[in-house]
């Protein structure tokens, strides 16, 4: 060394290394002013620190001075070693003759190696160090009593530290150790503080994020009720007396906070007067629609034994109320609410009378308004509790003067909507619009012009055709144009679609013409029967285009139009059929009965009224099957064959013997004997058996052999037809063939003397039934 501890310039390399250590908080600035502060006080260019790891046992090389390979990142497990053992007793260690003790752990590492124990030597991370080392002082950093880190100097000379470097070297560590510690605590409340605002700043963002968001959500709930209010603001326009008696009563009604009904036919605009009475009224709350038949449709669809949510759903009642709290609740068609919502309503209805007002005049529940169509049903004892306030909402043909207005005001609406330039109505058309006797009303005048609107040309002035005025009744999109049939389902009309030429069948269920327990059973086997043939895509099923409830609150579904004749009507009105024709019959079927099956699905009526044979294109005998009204799914419950009142489930003349008999379990083979029962008609003219009553029939079915039907038919029946059949016709399901598509593949191969062609198919329908496969008009 140059001198002593104590001297001048001893004391100013302290001072300075005090000033400069204490001016900064950055760690390599630090560990550079230490590193430098040893080499002017002892020229010694070898040291090195290392810093405790967070969390850890180990300490990490974060500088060095003087050696060839840094190793930044080197680490020491504390306890290991000098260095470690420093580490571990907090204390200074000064070593000497290192080159002895290097030697006997190299020699130690060999011995290791050679006895096959290198894996338990373990990689370790070179720490810098003098090849040629042989005295080395180590003091820990100490803050108080927390350890820091460690320093350590290393010298070639055996014996290079003393008693004052060891003085020295203290002063210096005392003073690192501190300046670490200040520079690691303002490093952690920097990062904390970089940390905070990055979280502010992501907060500000979501936050920004989210209310930008939120404000498109309002907008978009803002042109919703825009839009919903202009769908239904035309009822209360026009001058007339009837509109002047509307407005006068929504302006009485709207400030009572009493329950109401709105009476009047389909289409009058009771939701557009609803709402008005909401507008009007001041309320606070959100004006809410119900409509009554989807939650009978709902209680339909809702498995025997569950009960309903403990909290409630937006699409339940209880969760409807809960939305319009403080607000208006609408019920519409309230006559067809289900017993249970009845008396959930009644409740509420009883608590309402005895709520107090609010401050301002106004009760803070919901207000209730219903509507109905019928007169009839102002007797109903629920409906009643609404009726105590009425408003009646006139007929369009009651109130013929405002038609010009509400025509000014829909063709606006929708030229601007659509894009047209159209200014208004032909005088001609106008005259047409006010002599036409509107059984639609209101609603039927928004659709007229709405598709007039649609089709027309970029001539300012609107048409109106005569086709596109008629009295015929509607459900959905279709006009019905003339019944076809009717049976236990209700009525079949032929229909054409408002806006496409495509023709239609629509299948009906009037609701005045059942009674209340017969009618839901009716409902049920209907809506059931809609879902499962929308379900089913096999050409030979027959095709559902649309769904729904009618204005008058009537159900309907909507399915293709077939040109045709069923099997039932075939054989009544030419006799039994050739064994040929029928085997074709049988075999498309089967394939229909097929994807029904492999969806898990029983139809339970085949018969030949449900077997229709028809022209599609040029295509003739296309069978479809119909009618999936009692279809159940496997495994099925409660079969005992009767419904209620007594209404059997299926058609007992071709009734498998599992079902007549109650079984607990059927599945597709249960189709395949009503099926071969069919077929046996078909090939006979007669049923299996013969009963007077349907009791009769069903015992013949479990217990009766029936007789080959070579036995009873006038024309020739293969025999290998005649034992698929029979095959068919076991009182034992699982002698049954196993699938359809088996019986399919057996039919296939039943070989006949005449082959059923197509030739020989156009030529039956242009013999016997010309008219019926001829080009259909719906116009």
């Amino acid at each position: 060394m140059s001198e002593r501890p104590g001297t001048p310039d001893t004391i100013h390399v302290l001072r300075r290394v005090a000033a400069e250590i204490n001016a900064t908080l950055e760690l390599e600035e630090i560990y550079d002013i230490a590193l430098r502060t040893l080499d002017d006080l002892f020229e010694f260019h070898h040291a090195v620190i290392l810093l405790v790891e967070p969390g850890s046992d180990t300490l990490r090389v974060v500088a060095s001075r003087g050696y060839e390979n840094q190793a930044i990142g080197g680490r020491v497990r504390i306890g290991t070693g000098a260095v470690g053992l420093v580490a571990q007793k907090r204390r200074i260690l000064q070593l000497s003759n290192l080159g002895q003790q290097r030697a006997y752990a190299s020699a130690q590492r060999r011995q290791m190696m050679k006895a096959g124990r290198g894996g338990e030597i373990g990689e370790t991370v070179p720490v810098p160090g003098l090849p040629n080392v042989e005295s080395q002082i180590a003091i820990p950093l100490l803050i108080r009593d927390e350890l820091v880190g460690v320093f350590s100097i290393e010298s070639p000379l055996p014996h290079a530290f003393d008693e004052h470097d060891r003085s020295l070297v203290t002063i210096v560590a005392n003073q690192v150790a501190s300046a670490i510690r200040n520079a690691q605590l303002y490093d952690d409340r920097r990062r904390a503080a970089d940390a905070l605002q990055a979280a502010n700043a992501s907060l500000e963002t979501r936050v920004a994020e989210r209310t930008a968001a939120l404000e498109r959500e309002l907008r978009v709930a803002e042109d919703l009720l825009n839009h919903a209010r202009s769908r239904v603001d035309g009822p209360l326009i026009g001058d007339s007396a009837a509109v002047r008696t509307l407005r006068e009563a929504v302006a009485r009604e709207a400030a009572r906070t009493e329950p109401l009904l709105l009476t009047g036919p389909p289409g009058v605009g009771k939701e557009a007067v609803a709402r008005a009475l909401h507008d009007s009224s001041g309320r606070k709350g959100a004006f809410i629609f119900v409509s009554c038949p989807e939650f009978l449709t709902q209680n339909r669809n809702t498995p025997r034994g569950r009960s309903s949510p403990a909290r409630p759903t937006d699409g339940s009642l209880a969760g409807k109320i809960e939305l319009a709290s403080g607000g208006t609740l609408f019920l519409e068609a309230v006559h067809e609410l289900p017993p249970d919502q009845q008396r959930e309503l009644e409740e509420i209805l009883q608590r309402q009378e005895h709520q107090p007002a609010s401050t301002d005049g106004t009760a803070d529940h919901t207000r209730l308004i219903g509507s109905t169509t019928r007169e009839s049903q102002l007797e109903d004892p629920f409906v009643r509790l609404l009726a105590r306030h009425e408003i009646a909402v006139p007929a369009l043909k009651d109130r013929r003067e405002d038609i010009p207005a509400l025509v000014e005001h829909f063709v606006r609406r929708h030229a601007r909507q659509l894009g047209k330039p159209i200014e208004g109505v032909s005088p001609e058309s106008m005259r047409r619009l006010e002599t036409y006797a509107w059984p639609g009303n209101i609603r039927e005048l928004h659709t007229v012009l709405e598709r007039a609107i649609l089709v027309s040309r970029s001539s300012p002035v609107l048409e109106i055709n005569e086709e596109l005025l008629d009295n015929k009744p509607a459900v959905g999109s279709y006009r019905l144009i003339s019944p076809l049939g009717s049976g236990g389902m209700g009525e079949v009309w032929l229909a054409r679609h408002r806006l496409l030429a495509r023709p239609a069948a629509v299948k009906l269920i009037r609701q005045e013409t059942r009674g209340s327990a017969a009618r839901e059973q009716f409902v049920r086997r209907f809506l059931r029967e809609a879902h499962v043939t929308a379900g089913l895509q096999s050409p030979h099923t027959v095709q559902l285009y649309d769904f729904g409830v009618s204005d008058s609150g009537d159900f309907f579904y909507v399915m293709e139009l077939l040109q045709g004749l069923d099997l039932q009507r075939i054989v009544k009105s030419f006799g039994p059929q050739p064994a040929e024709r029928v085997i074709m019959f049988l075999r498309q079927t089967c394939r229909s009965l097929a994807e029904a099956h492999e969806h898990g699905l029983v139809h339970r009526d085949i018969k030949p009224a449900n077997l229709f044979v028809a022209r599609l294109g040029s295509e003739y005998d296309y069978l479809k099957v119909l009618d999936f009204g009692i279809v159940k799914e496997q495994p099925c419950e409660d079969l005992t064959g009767l419904s209620v009142q007594d209404i059997l489930q299926g058609t007992p003349a071709f009734m498998a013997p599992e079902v007549a008999l109650g079984e607990g379990h059927i599945d597709g083979r249960t189709d395949l004997y009503s099926l071969a029962c069919a077929g046996y008609w078909a090939l006979t003219g007669q049923p299996v058996f013969e009963a007077n009553t349907p009791v009769q029939m069903l015992l013949h079915h479990a217990q009766t052999p029936p007789a080959p039907p070579s036995r009873v038919s006038e024309l020739p029946i293969p025999k290998a037809l005649e034992a698929v059949l029979m095959q068919c016709l076991e009182k034992d399901s699982a002698r049954r063939p196993s699938s359809a598509l088996e019986l399919e593949s057996q039919l296939a191969n039943v070989r006949c003397q005449d082959p059923w062609t197509r030739a020989r198919a156009q030529a039956w329908w242009e013999t016997h039934a010309p008219d019926i496969v001829a080009p259909r008009t719906t116009s």
